[in-house]
């Protein structure tokens, strides 16, 4: 029960992000989407759209990191982007965050973020 306990409590100060490419055009959450830009989502809302994988992350991570969070998990997908040059652009803007990447493999999503 304590484990279980502080367990949640940890799942509290978590969020998540997801970066994906749309398949179609649409309008979701009052996101403009077009058929192969950049969608980004926080906890599963979209917050971003755009041809930018730059300028996407970063409002997805700002996002994230808005509770207050220091460290992110990025998990990268099969079609995943050189991220040497996105991560470090994220460590000069967050210069107290830590980043840690994982090979997580999954079809759809490039990026998958942990904020904690």
């Amino acid at each position: 029960e304590e484990n279980e306990r502080a367990m949640l409590e940890e799942l509290e100060g978590t969020a998540t992000g997801e970066i994906t490419v749309a398949s179609r055009d649409a309008s979701l959450d009052g996101v403009e989407i077009l058929e192969g830009a950049y969608l980004g989502l926080v906890d599963d809302v979209a917050v971003v759209s755009g041809p930018d994988l730059h300028a996407v992350l970063d409002e997805v991570v700002d996002r994230v990191l808005a509770g207050g969070q220091s460290f992110l998990t990025i998990l990268t997908g099969e079609d995943a982007p050189q991220l040497d040059g996105l991560v470090a652009a994220l460590e000069t803007r967050h210069p107290d965050l830590e980043v840690e990447i994982h090979e997580g493999g999954q079809p759809h999503y490039p990026l998958l973020l942990v904020a904690q």
